[in-house]
């Protein structure tokens, strides 16, 4: 997925790495995955009674 080094931080020219820690990274993660779901599950929810209502 990522072929060249672009992406990771050094720590030495980004001082964001040392004040955040991987746990803060890790709950950033995780919780933008939940959104992800949460707003596929809310389009599924709307799409199937939008369907149903169109068909009535």
């Amino acid at each position: 997925m990522f072929r060249n080094s672009d992406w990771l931080f050094n720590p030495q020219f980004d001082p964001v790495i040392t004040v955040l820690p991987e746990s803060f990274f890790f709950t950033v993660f995780c919780v933008s995955l939940r959104f992800i779901r949460l707003m596929m599950l809310l389009g599924v929810w709307y799409g199937k009674r939008s369907f149903s209502q169109f068909n009535q």
